[in-house]
């Protein structure tokens, strides 16, 4: 196994029968992405990582995670909308069939600052989180299920990853010098967004529904840094986060 840190992960709610298989779900998801993210930047010469930019370059980890421990799954997979005048089709990023149970997921990245003060700035992180929630809830079930005769349950993870970088040199300096300190200060901003989100001052970008799981993926020391190149300026990258809505849909 590559050595890519350590993650710390948690489901927040109970959801009977159905932990077991959503936590295992979320596990490969998560575990994968921070062992092909560690391949990726090996294989670059330690100059870029698979998740600076955008979610469209995340499914790269993401879809090879999936397909090492999961033989039924689509990416892409379309499904039609429920508010809509025409046969507009959408689509979700992934359909799963794992343990008699369909998931969709739909998966979005933003990236968060640290360097100064509070990092629970969170604007962009709970519009991204909303668009995830809203694209599910807008999809019918019955599309979604029609592969699987016997199959009556769709369970929805709307599933946002958060990477924290800083381009300070001061915190690259004191960073290998003392890591846990920054794993610490991130840990906490993480708990007070997922804690900010239920009050959220702005009612366009209150959360209805809620946060149900969080993770934290702890960078090795050694994979933390870009060099300029890749981006305009050397990069520090500690932690990424996972948060998201778990929901268990009404099947036909």
């Amino acid at each position: 196994m590559t050595n890519f840190g350590k993650i710390k992960f948690e489901l927040l709610n109970d959801y009977g029968e159905d932990t077991k298989p959503i936590k295992e779900l979320l596990s490969i998801i998560i575990f994968g992405i921070a062992e092909h993210s560690v391949k990726y930047y090996r294989d670059t010469n330690q100059l870029d990582h698979v998740f600076i930019n955008s979610e469209g370059e995340l499914h790269a980890t993401v879809t090879p995670s999936i397909a090492e421990k999961i033989t039924t799954f689509k990416t892409e997979f379309p499904a039609k909308r429920k508010h809509s005048e025409s046969e507009r089709r959408g689509h979700v990023d992934y359909w799963i069939f794992y343990k008699n149970i369909v998931f969709i997921v739909e998966l979005k990245l933003v990236h968060k600052g640290f360097a100064r003060g509070d990092c629970t700035t969170s604007r962009r992180i709970f519009t991204r989180y909303i668009e995830a929630i809203e694209q599910l809830d807008d999809i019918e079930e019955d599309r979604l299920l029609c592969f699987m005769e016997g199959t009556k349950k769709v369970v929805k993870i709307g599933f946002e990853t958060i990477v924290f970088g800083t381009r300070s040199k001061k915190i690259h300096e004191h960073f290998h010098v003392n890591p846990s300190f920054y794993h610490e200060k991130i840990e906490k901003s993480l708990d007070a967004l997922i804690k900010k989100g239920q009050h959220y001052k702005k009612p366009k970008l209150k959360l209805k529904k809620p946060i149900d799981f969080k993770a934290l993926w702890f960078l090795h020391k050694d994979i933390t840094f870009i060099k300029k190149g890749r981006l305009s300026e050397d990069h520090l990258f500690p932690a990424v986060g996972f948060i998201g809505h778990i929901e268990i849909g009404k099947g036909v």
